[in-house]
């Protein structure tokens, strides 16, 4: 039985009754302290500080089911007496839904088994199909929470394009201090191809002696930034002469993968 007392403040009989939270019964990681045990109650288990380990198993964990933060009590904690997983959990759970508002609610409600498929893509979304909803079908129209609706449907999609388009390479420019061909080193797919035609073949000369080229930084689909050099000019095939371009492609370490006359 609780008396309530002045002030709001309770007393109770009986043997416990100088244990109900004597001076601060929240102490070492906020647990709650048991005077006459002498134990840590976690909500689903008692830790004893004198063993270092909880006094009843966890039939739910591998290993020593008696160990308290899988024996690292400095860097962790386990509020519930389950697991110092938990802790984690609510941590990371805490983060998402301050980033994402109203992430804990909706997951909730998925995992109760009253979400319809709004719900469900609300959920995957993380609040998405809610901003869209907000946009498109105001409760209040033009208030303030309307205008940041209208502009994080726009703004969602756009930076997912920005992102995930394909970039346009970046022209360097025409380069007339230092020619990145003078010191030529083929690849065994460039010498092989040199030796097949007169397009890949042409004398190794035009590499060492170019004056004037354009340059253009490619990435390519392993990521790996390329340097694509093009140098107009024109070449002769027994009675014939084409006009074209001079093109490689020189990778990261300085080693020529591409080496190809490309008549206009």
């Amino acid at each position: 039985m609780f008396t309530i007392l002045g002030a709001g403040f309770l007393s109770t009989p009986g043997s416990l009754a100088s244990t109900l939270g004597t001076h601060q019964p929240f102490r070492y990681r906020g647990y709650v302290y048991d005077v006459e045990t002498g134990l840590y109650y976690l909500r689903s288990r008692y830790y004893n500080p004198g063993w270092g380990r909880f006094i009843c198993a966890d039939a739910l964990i591998e290993g020593n089911l008696y160990s308290y933060c899988d024996n690292s009590p400095v860097i962790r904690s386990d509020s519930s007496g389950k697991s110092w997983l938990d802790d984690v959990a609510q941590f990371l759970i805490g983060v998402i839904d301050y980033v994402f508002p109203g992430s804990s609610d909706r997951a909730n409600k998925v995992v109760s088994g009253k979400a319809d498929w709004y719900d469900y893509v609300d959920w995957l979304t993380l609040g998405y199909a809610s901003t869209v909803k907000g946009a498109v079908a105001p409760e209040k129209p033009l208030s303030f929470e309307h205008w940041v609706d209208s502009f994080t449907t726009i703004a969602v999609p756009f930076s997912f394009y920005t992102a995930l388009a394909p970039k346009p390479p970046t022209k360097v420019g025409r380069s007339t201090i230092s020619n990145p061909l003078s010191d030529p080193q083929y690849t065994n797919k460039v010498l092989i191809q040199m030796q097949r035609d007169a397009f890949h073949g042409f004398p190794s000369l035009i590499d060492t002696m170019a004056t004037e080229m354009d340059i253009t930084t490619l990435v390519g689909k392993d990521g790996v930034s390329y340097k694509l050099v093009q140098m107009p000019g024109s070449m002769s095939l027994g009675n014939k002469i084409y006009e074209g371009v001079f093109e490689y492609i020189i990778r990261p370490d300085g080693w020529i993968n591409h080496r190809f006359f490309r008549p206009n």
